[in-house]
């Protein structure tokens, strides 16, 4: 994962009125935490809103870029994700799985398959030090993608 940011991947929330500014980042900031298992959650509100909101931005643009199949792009704007997150996050938090995945996608598409491996390793390695509480909240069909993963790579 590399450490270049393109700003052009960047979407900012804006309103000329700075209070419905700050109540729309909050609920929309509450809105993604809710996705995330409620042991890493606490991790998650303690990143500044900006970062988290530029991050998140990276994520949701490099999963449009995937569908138009600009996998460069893509796997760009997931680096810079992972990047500004791990300024504030250990790097086997949960959120870093959803960005992989992407990558991981990008990577099998474009067969590219050592980096595609390496990103599903990582999944994996990540999937195993959520608490096994959370896991049980997963989807079945987040448990499967991980396994999916692994085995297209065998």
């Amino acid at each position: 994962m590399g450490c270049c940011y393109n700003t052009s991947n960047v979407v900012t929330i804006s309103n000329t009125n700075p209070a419905v500014t700050a109540i729309t980042e909050y609920e929309f900031i509450e809105k993604v935490i809710s996705t995330i298992p409620l042991s890493q959650r606490d991790l998650i509100r303690r990143i500044p809103s900006h970062y988290f909101l530029t991050a998140y931005a990276f994520y949701k643009n490099a999963q449009d870029l995937l569908k138009h199949e600009r996998f460069e792009e893509a796997e760009l704007a997931c680096n810079n994700a992972v990047d500004m997150l791990l300024q504030y996050l250990h790097p086997t938090h949960y959120i870093f799985q959803k960005i992989l995945e992407i990558y991981t996608d990008s990577c099998l598409r474009r067969e590219h398959f050592a980096k595609a491996l390496c990103s599903t390793f990582t999944c994996i390695l990540i999937h195993s030090e959520i608490s096994s509480v959370d896991q049980a909240s997963l989807s079945t069909r987040e448990n499967f993608r991980i396994i999916e993963y692994y085995f297209r790579m065998g």
